[in-house]
């Protein structure tokens, strides 16, 4: 993707593409969360892309963790800090919050004069919440107006504010500093079939057109956020009738009169009917003759157990072995380790992996 020049990209693969470029520039974004939402994650793959790709200096102050806490945790996602901190690209600043008005002082001061002295492009507040508790609603909303979402003269600044929000809580009281915000992303988990699901709602984004309610994510190792909504397109397009392929079953075909290029194709059948071996030997044939990419992503059988019902049938079709392996490819996904939506992310990957001209989803039971 190309950037454009009024946008700051988050860095997050997927995300940039929803929000037409990534957070507007010299914005000031309010991330809200439950704890273990991914709010730190997601903030730090903010900086840590703003410094690695685009060379932009980023300063992360916290509230909460320790800076060897922080770079030990993010460097199992993926994301070496220390090597931009020697790169001079990076400043880590941990204040621990007190519950005297000192403590706000003390903030403001270290806050003014680190973006003075580092003059950094990004900037993360995490968290806010600790501020809150000290000087309350109506207090905290004058300060952040005063300093925390003041725009600085001569500094151009995308800064990520961190608010906690409470276990088993829609909602949580910010003065009104929503509303002074620039975007407003709110982060949530669920438990689906005994598996952690994340989502992260973008209910504000000024000068963006925002397509989706939820947006589904996962946090893994080596990767840290990534999204996992698939593309969306424009139009579904229609089969086309100027190309049929026949399935190789008489009868079959001359009940249905072939699979047009582009159709969707259900097949039920009762328990124990081996109906994937059958139809894919009938199909087979037709699909390599063609030189048609077959993708089969089964859900129910290990991918060794197709491979060698796929090589028991070429055999008699002349085929070189080497051939087959560049037309067909299987993968398996196990779906009681992954929830629907990484099952869709990853079925979309393998997808853009090997460009099919097939696809077969196998054991959607």
């Amino acid at each position: 993707m190309i950037r454009s020049i009024d946008s700051c990209p988050t860095g997050v693969h997927g995300l940039d593409e929803l929000l037409q470029g990534g957070f507007p520039k010299n914005s000031t974004i309010l991330l809200i969360g439950h704890p273990g939402a991914g709010k730190t994650t997601f903030a730090a793959k903010f900086i840590y892309e703003g410094a690695r790709k685009y060379g932009e200096k980023g300063l992360y102050i916290s509230l909460y963790e320790p800076k060897y806490n922080f770079f030990k945790n993010m460097k199992k996602l993926g994301m070496d800090f220390e090597e931009l901190e020697k790169k001079g690209l990076f400043k880590y600043i941990n204040i621990l919050p007190a519950a005297e008005r000192d403590f706000i002082e003390l903030f403001t001061n270290i806050y003014m004069n680190i973006i003075k002295t580092f003059r950094p492009s990004r900037l993360v507040i995490d968290s806010v919440t600790p501020i809150l508790e000290v000087l309350g609603n109506e207090e905290a909303r004058s300060f952040f107006r005063a300093v925390l979402f003041q725009k600085v003269p001569k500094y151009e600044i995308t800064k990520i504010i961190v608010a906690d929000l409470p276990y088993g809580e829609e909602t949580i009281h910010l003065g009104g500093i929503e509303f002074v915000a620039d975007g407003v992303i709110v982060m949530k988990t669920r438990i689906s079939r005994g598996l952690i699901t994340r989502w992260m709602e973008i209910r504000k984004m000024r000068g963006r057109a925002i397509p989706m309610g939820e947006i589904p994510f996962s946090i893994s190792e080596n990767v840290g956020i990534r999204i996992l909504a698939p593309p969306r397109p424009e139009t579904v397009p229609a089969p086309s009738l100027e190309t049929i392929y026949f399935t190789g079953c008489k009868p079959l075909d001359e009940a249905i009169g072939g699979i047009p290029r582009g159709a969707q194709v259900l097949l039920i059948h009762p328990p124990g009917f081996r109906a994937y071996t059958e139809l894919f030997t009938a199909n087979l044939s037709t699909f390599l003759r063609n030189r048609l990419r077959i993708l089969t992503i089964t859900y129910s059988l290990p991918e060794k157990i197709l491979w060698q019902a796929v090589m028991q049938i070429t055999r008699t079709l002349n085929i070189d072995e080497e051939e087959i392996k560049k037309l067909i490819a299987i993968r398996s996904i196990n779906p009681s380790a992954h929830s629907i939506h990484e099952m869709m992310a990853q079925v979309w990957s393998f997808v853009n992996e090997f460009k099919p001209d097939v696809l077969v989803l196998h054991g959607l039971r």
